[in-house]
């Protein structure tokens, strides 16, 4: 009879790093000296996460590298974990407003495909929405219906929305198995029911919706009144910089040797790349960015950021390690996470007159064979005042 094994220690560190390696995510000799350099790029998040999910020990590894996203996320900017069940997705922003993102079944390879979004603001009395996203421009294609269980639930708007009667149809089968597709002439369209019930319920529970009359999976007859309202968007006032692009510093020169030395002792000596190529931004009068050629794996390269003193270079923030694009007092982290198809990973920081401050952060949900991802689903989100 075949056993699940159980790893220990450097057992399951050399586990998670040969699963890293034997899905292609060719990060060369960077040195792993802790998990938090695999947790900043989203290969490591969701190239693992799409491809290993199918047997017992690979969900293991899947667990704690998803889970040490969710606690970096969350520990930075103090947004909410995502949840993944089946094929469906939750992310939820910092202002608690919940999307839960539906896919067609994972072995559906299609390219004409649709998926749903199912969208909550939080708060008492805030209602569930629904909208589908097609491969197919929906206002063109001929009327598409939604079938659930072999009932059709009537047309679905031309920009893709559900009526509310269509909405409260799909959350009452959702406890179910419920068969659920798009139809047209020639077009049928199917969607998975696997992991909805879940992800409605921890939508509820983020929201502290469960027990009451508003809930949409468990039901009760708490008051509305103890759900809490929508946080507010935090503000941060953008400062103006000296400098709005990078421009290169050599290694050799005077100004290079003194960088590099300043910094010798941070996280920059743990880069993987051989040559030190240096850019540099004058943000005040006596602060300035720096960025270094950190790593580089298939699909993705980063650098490390760091704000500096402008005439020591001593390092005064470590902003990113995975930074790709500065521009104007903004700082940017783009990534491409690969599975069935490409998705995307989008972070921002913008400059306050001290720091980079997180103002966005955002990705495409998961990779399936939807051109540049299905949607974007924010998970933080702030209001950010021009300098």
């Amino acid at each position: 009879m075949f056993k699940r094994p159980v790893f220990k220690g450097s057992e399951l560190k050399r586990s998670v790093l040969k699963t890293l390696r034997f899905k292609s995510l060719r990060f060369k000799s960077l040195r792993f000296k802790s998990l938090a350099h695999v947790f900043k790029t989203l290969e490591a998040a969701y190239d693992v996460l799409m491809r290993l999910h199918h047997t017992p020990v690979r969900k293991v590894v899947m667990m704690l590298i998803l889970s040490g996203v969710a606690m970096a996320s969350h520990a930075e900017n103090d947004s909410v974990p995502d949840f993944m069940r089946g094929d469906w997705l939750l992310v939820c922003d910092n202002t608690l407003l919940c999307r839960a993102a539906g896919y067609p079944p994972e072995r559906y390879v299609e390219a004409q495909r649709a998926g749903l979004i199912l969208s909550r603001a939080a708060g008492p009395g805030t209602a569930l929405t629904g909208r589908w996203v097609s491969t197919e421009d929906m206002a063109e294609t001929t009327p598409l219906h939604l079938w659930m269980n072999q009932q059709d639930m009537g047309e679905v708007l031309a920009d893709g929305r559900l009526t509310d009667s269509q909405v409260g149809q799909l959350v009452a089968m959702a406890t179910q198995h419920v068969d659920i597709r798009l139809e047209g002439s020639g077009i049928v369209l199917p969607l998975s029911d696997h992991g909805i019930s879940a992800v409605l319920r921890r939508m509820d529970a983020v929201q502290q919706r469960l027990n009451t009359p508003g809930a949409l999976i468990v039901k009760g007859s708490r008051s509305e009144a103890d759900i809490p309202t929508a946080p507010p968007k935090p503000e941060i006032q953008q400062a103006a910089v000296l400098e709005a692009q990078l421009r290169p510093i050599s290694t050799s020169s005077a100004q290079g040797q003194q960088l590099l030395r300043a910094l010798a002792n941070t996280r920059a000596a743990e880069c993987d790349l051989s040559e030190d190529y240096l850019q540099y931004a004058a943000l005040t009068a006596d602060k300035a960015l720096v960025m270094k050629a950190c790593w580089r794996a298939a699909y993705n390269a980063g650098s490390v950021a760091f704000v500096v003193d402008r005439n020591t270079f001593k390092p005064l923030q470590e902003v990113t390690f995975s930074a790709t694009d500065y521009a104007q007092g903004t700082l940017s982290m783009m990534q491409k996470g690969r599975g069935l198809g490409d998705c995307f990973y989008l972070k921002r920081w913008v400059f306050d007159g001290e720091v980079f401050v997180v103002s966005q952060e955002n990705s495409t949900g998961l990779c399936r064979l939807f051109p540049g991802g299905m949607v974007t689903l924010p998970r933080y989100t702030t209001r950010v005042l021009s300098p």
